[in-house]
């Protein structure tokens, strides 16, 4: 229940970033994220993104019934491109569209945020995945949270 908790709030905190009106660079609705375990096409754009959640075994901070526990992991946002894609737009190539990608997440999930008691610890990129038919370029989210069980 609180692993669900937690992912709810970095999933609201992860569509606030790409979830902006009028960009061609960022998303008009859900249907380009890929959510762990829910049905996934993949968007006529080739541009999407997959969410995983990489939680750590909780670590008890207090005694009693509604004692806190330590929660902590790392949120993992996957860019997804497919490889016969070469531009997003006239304007913006694949790299482009990576990197404001990875900036508007950078700056809503930076070090220092809190957002219902779940405090980002850090967030980066590391470099391009190759997953067959397309490319992921991963962003990790570090978190930790105060929470009773």
């Amino acid at each position: 229940m609180v692993q669900s908790y937690v992912n709810d709030v970095l999933i609201e905190l992860f569509e606030s970033a790409v979830m902006e009106d009028g960009s061609s660079l960022f998303l008009d609705d859900k249907s380009d994220i890929n959510y762990e375990f829910e049905a996934f096409n993949t968007p006529a754009t080739g541009c999407w993104y997959e969410l995983h959640f990489l939680p750590a075994q909780p670590i008890m901070a207090e005694l009693g019934r509604n004692a806190m526990n330590e929660w902590s992991g790392i949120f993992q946002i996957n860019i997804c491109v497919l490889k016969t894609i070469r531009t997003i737009t006239p304007q913006f190539g694949v790299q482009d569209y990576v990197d404001n990608a990875y900036a508007s997440i950078a700056e809503v999930m930076k070090r220092g945020v809190i957002k219902d008691r779940v405090h980002i610890t850090g967030v980066g990129k590391s470099s391009a995945i190759d997953n067959g038919d397309y490319y992921a370029v991963p962003i990790s989210v570090s978190w930790y949270a105060n929470l009773t069980n």
